[in-house]
């Protein structure tokens, strides 16, 4: 039964008495019409028994329609729910009459079969009235734009899917003023479809027959120009089936938004987006305990390093949802600074935001930034990353990755932070670059901090690629693809981890929690489930398909051959670190390798020392030794001198 709202009776407007008074009239006078059918009458004003009844039936269902809540709808979008509330407005109005009438006069000169066909009689006028008014306006809304010169221009689109999000949508695409769709056809999997139709458009056949309709709409010249998802659930695999099809008739493909589809900066709405190659990765992304990250990180300062990069931004957005006291930003491009610094001031503004131009290199500068703002929570995302860049920037990548890295450590052991978590890669594992020899020390040095502070909880995370990264391959991808091509892959079996960079952040949280709060995981690297590899190939493949090309026909793949420092495939666990289970989702254990800090410390000062004389040679060598199991295989690391560096052997174990 409807709640009744009484500020629906005592606070009418003049348009809800004038809606009141038509439903009235139209109940009024179907009583009348259906009395008249039964029993006919000479005229309706020879008997003041009909007069009364047909009074009492309109305003028993007027009141009705006060009861569900239709009277305040607006007609212009009137749908299927008001028509819903209105039969059940009209019957609950039927039937309250049929008892009053009988109650007050034992159903004198009122047949038993009337009130029955005086309520279907009144559905019909009311919402015949209300259909009518809505067709109305949206023809006459085409005329006015018609008589001022307007155009609408015609965009023939097909669909793919019979559910009701494609019932929703063509009803929308109805009301649009400066483009109006035609739906050619409907392609669904499910032969019960077939020959069916959905709001006037065809159920076409499976899309394995786009390309022989799309032939047909040409030659009607109404050939389809865009295809649209309208399941925002629909399996990967499957998009990437339908992709693949329309790329054969070069036709772009998009799908209708989730509800639950939300980014930073974007307005949700039920209007088709481009489908993006994270929809084609085939993996469900783990989410987030809300309240448990609000717990770790609310009323906390919070320091992030490389704040203005892409996981850096994502890790101070996703902090700011949770009330911290105050976020310090580090970073050392004035760019990326201002950028994310503005948006957290514009998007929470209630939250304190401090921007830091520093070199997380530079001892100096960034113990005056602890000792100023002594944060509680430090997340280090800053790292240089480019494999085949860093290649030949060897003594830069060994600043930032390992001294940074050890700076940022010392300091908040130093200044009493409570948790430090340390974003690291796959390419630490068994490494044969530079940059991943260069976070794996990152990542020893931090796990011997959490075997011996006292103070300090040392975390480390590690995962690989995140889609649209800065200097991710699907950047390159796009800027190939307007430039007409070739799209460039190393190698045709190379395959890397992804993951959007929402999750990996909401994982990072997660994992840094459950650290946190399992202290007999100490020198643990938390390595998030990074699902199956996916050939770089393939995404090659599928972006040429989403800009509606034909991949080899179209727009070509070249194979150039591996860079230096690269792998075919990634590792998320070394051979000497096990797995070990969490129970959490989204993330296992590496086991701890680890050595004595001192031992370590004494070695990192070497390591600088080199690097401070900008030796890259002797730095790479003593690199070796930090980390074993670094094999590189860089053309341009050239053979070790016969000169030999005084170096100290450091095992991770």
């Amino acid at each position: 039964m409807p709640r009744f709202d009484t500020s629906a009776v005592f606070y009418l407007s003049r348009r809800d008495l004038a809606v009141l008074t038509i439903d009235f009239f139209c109940c009024a006078i179907s009583f009348w019409l259906a009395h008249t059918i039964i029993w006919p009458t000479p005229s309706f004003a020879d008997d003041p028994v009909i007069i009364a009844y047909s009074a009492m039936f309109g305003a028993l269902c007027a009141a009705g329609t006060l009861v569900a809540g239709i009277n305040g709808a607006a007609w212009r979008y009137t749908s299927l729910p008001e028509l819903v509330g209105l039969l059940r407005a009209v019957a609950g109005g039927a039937f309250v009459f049929t008892v009053f009438a009988f109650m007050l006069s034992r159903g004198f000169a009122l047949p038993r079969t009337a009130p029955v066909l005086a309520a279907v009689f009144s559905v019909i006028a009311t919402a015949g009235l209300r259909i009518a008014y809505r067709m109305s306006r949206e023809r006459l809304g085409l005329i006015k734009r018609q008589l001022r010169g307007e155009t609408t221009s015609v965009k023939n689109i097909a669909l793919v899917g019979v559910n009701n999000n494609a019932d929703m949508y063509i009803r929308q695409t109805r009301r649009l003023t400066d483009v109006r769709l035609n739906i050619v056809g409907i392609f669904d999997e499910r032969k019960k479809w077939h020959g069916n139709k959905l709001q006037g458009a065809r159920v076409v056949g499976d899309i394995a027959h786009l390309e022989t309709w799309q032939k047909r709409w040409k030659r009607q010249g109404r050939a389809a120009k865009q295809l649209v998802i309208t399941d925002p659930n629909t399996k990967p695999e499957v998009i990437a089936s339908i992709v693949a099809e329309a790329a054969k008739v070069r036709l772009p493909v998009r799908r209708l938004q989730s509800m639950s589809d939300d980014h930073y900066g974007e307005k949700r709405n039920f209007m088709p987006r481009d489908v993006r190659i994270k929809d084609l990765m085939g993996r469900k992304e783990v989410e987030m305990d809300v309240d448990l990250m609000g717990r770790f990180l609310a009323g906390k300062r919070v320091l992030i390093t490389g704040a203005g990069g892409s996981i850096g931004s994502e890790i101070t957005r996703q902090a700011a949802d949770h009330a911290p006291d105050t976020i310090i930003l580090v970073e050392n491009s004035e760019g990326a600074l201002y950028h994310i610094e503005h948006a957290i001031r514009e998007h929470w503004p209630d939250i304190k935001v401090v921007g830091c131009l520093a070199d997380v290199r530079d001892r100096t500068r960034m113990a005056e930034v602890f000792s100023k703002y002594e944060p509680e929570m430090v997340f280090h995302a800053a790292a240089l990353k480019h494999v085949p860049l860093m290649e030949v920037n060897r003594v830069e990548c060994m600043r930032t990755n390992i001294i940074g890295t050890r700076v940022i450590a010392d300091l908040s052991e130093g200044h009493g932070v409570g948790v430090f978590v340390m974003i690291s890669t796959d390419k630490a594992v068994n490494p044969i670059s530079v940059m991943g020899a260069s976070k794996r020390a990152a990542e020893a040095y931090v796990q011997s901090k959490d075997r011996s502070s006292k103070t300090t909880r040392y975390l480390t995370v590690r995962f690989g690629n995140v889609v649209d990264s800065n200097g991710s391959v699907l950047p390159l991808f796009r800027r190939q693809l307007r430039n007409g091509g070739p799209l460039t892959v190393t190698h045709p079996d190379i395959r890397r981890y992804f993951m959007t960079i929402a999750e990996a952040v909401r994982l990072v949280f997660k994992a840094s929690i459950f650290g946190a709060d399992n202290p007999e995981q100490r020198g643990s690297v938390y390595v998030l489930d990074m699902g199956e590899p996916i050939r770089i190939y393939e995404i090659a493949e599928r972006m040429i398909q989403l800009a509606g090309f034909v991949p080899g026909a179209d727009i070509d793949i070249e194979i150039v051959g591996l860079r230096p420092g690269e792998k075919l495939c990634e590792d998320l666990f070394g051979a000497n670190e096990p797995r070990i289970e969490t129970n959490q989702e989204g993330f296992a254990a590496a086991a701890p390798l680890t050595t004595d800090i001192a031992l370590l410390g004494k070695v990192f000062d070497d390591l600088e020392s080199h690097l401070e004389a900008r030796d890259g040679q002797a730095a790479v060598k003593l690199l070796h030794h930090i980390v074993p199991d670094y094999t590189p295989n860089s053309a341009l690391l050239q053979t070790q001198s016969a000169a030999k560096t005084p170096t100290q052997t450091v095992s991770i174990s």
